[in-house]
């Protein structure tokens, strides 16, 4: 193997590391928001908070499922790669657009099974204690 191709692998390798990490913030950081929304609510009791959970929580979960999309496609790119014998992918290629449909598309990112679990909990959450809160 040539060393353009080993520096091809750690460069996609680094953008599925920076994209995993990227989900992970997006995550951790909806928890807090939606945290401090329901802190704020419980202290206050003001009714208008109640509608900006939902849509916040929407926003994230797109948010996350983006990242989770584009570390999807570059797992496919290195899976490619790492499959081509002829080496008739170029080095440093790093063009994802043929990976669109199936398991590389938006809604298959939102719906997968952890990234949907945290989210519809997350709601779930929000909305018991947003009743037992009043």
């Amino acid at each position: 193997m040539t060393p353009e191709r080993i520096k091809h692998f750690e460069l996609i390798q680094n953008i599925i590391t920076r994209m995993n990490t990227n989900s992970f913030q997006i995550k951790s950081f909806s928890i807090a928001v939606i945290t401090a929304l329901l802190a704020v609510y419980a202290k206050t009791l003001i009714f208008w908070m109640i509608p900006i959970g939902y849509p916040t929580i929407l926003i994230f979960w797109i948010i996350d499922s983006f990242y989770l999309q584009h570390e999807r496609k570059f797992r496919g790119l290195y899976n490619d790669l790492v499959n081509d014998k002829e080496t008739s992918i170029k080095t440093f290629d790093m063009n994802i657009s043929k990976y669109r449909n199936g398991d590389y598309s938006l809604l298959f990112s939102m719906f997968i099974s952890i990234n949907s679990f945290i989210y519809i909990t997350l709601i779930a959450f929000f909305t018991i204690l947003v009743c037992v809160i009043k």
